[in-house]
């Protein structure tokens, strides 16, 4: 189990912004349309928790085998002249009772929240060592309370890179490739740029990483043995 208190912070932080600007207020939302917000940004952010990850995956996958949401997608998809997510979210006034389920827009947040894997490798590589950072400080501390960690990460050294490439191409085959596969059943072009950038950056960790060469090879292996 897991009390997801890094989601909840960002929730809080997320609701602390939206009143400070004073987007709660009468004059720009009713007090049902607030009520649906919050629940909306609390279920979007809660869907970024790694350790929840499966039961997100699973309700995504189950909505897109949905009778309605097929007819839905494919609606959205004949009326948009863009196959982007940006052109799905496009409405026009004959859609607006339409809702997206919001499985897929937690889908969206998900790879959102995981888009270190696929910017470009020198990026990639930086949002890899300062994750580091993060996971080694909750091992020491114990807590995933954002203030200690914070202040724990600042004295974290930098991890070896043969271990940071195996840790991060065991991540991208186990979460965020799969992720990228799936989310073709919202948009193709979307899923294929996703898995065209993870892959240049599986590459480029295999050229800095004997560790996570290794482990590939290992994999392969043992896709060969089972195949007889």
């Amino acid at each position: 189990g897991t009390d997801s208190s890094l989601e909840r912070y960002h929730v809080k932080t997320a609701l602390d912004i939206l009143d400070t600007e004073k987007l709660f207020s009468e004059q720009f939302m009713d007090p049902s349309t607030k009520a649906e917000l919050i629940d909306l940004l609390e279920y979007l952010i809660l869907a970024t928790d790694m350790e929840k990850h499966q039961f997100f995956m699973d309700s995504f996958y189950k909505d897109t085998q949905d009778p309605e949401n097929i007819a839905f997608l494919k609606r959205k998809k004949k009326s948009s002249s863009s196959a982007s997510f940006r052109g799905f979210l496009r409405r026009t006034k004959t859609e607006m009772d339409e809702r997206i389920p919001r499985t897929f827009l937690a889908m969206t947040i998900k790879l959102a929240d995981i888009a270190n894997v696929s910017r470009d490798f020198p990026d990639a590589k930086e949002w890899a060592r300062r994750l580091s950072f993060e996971f080694e400080a909750m091992g020491v501390l114990e807590t995933t309370n954002p203030n200690d960690l914070i202040a724990q990460q600042k004295q974290c050294e930098d991890p070896d890179l043969n271990d940071l490439g195996k840790f991060t191409v065991s991540f991208m085959g186990a979460f965020a490739v799969p992720m990228a596969e799936t989310y073709e059943a919202v948009s193709k072009k979307a899923s294929w740029f996703l898995l065209q950038e993870m892959q240049s950056n599986i590459n480029m960790w295999l050229t800095v990483s004997n560790d996570a060469k290794a482990m590939l090879e290992d994999d392969d292996d043992d896709d060969l043995t089972e195949g007889g």
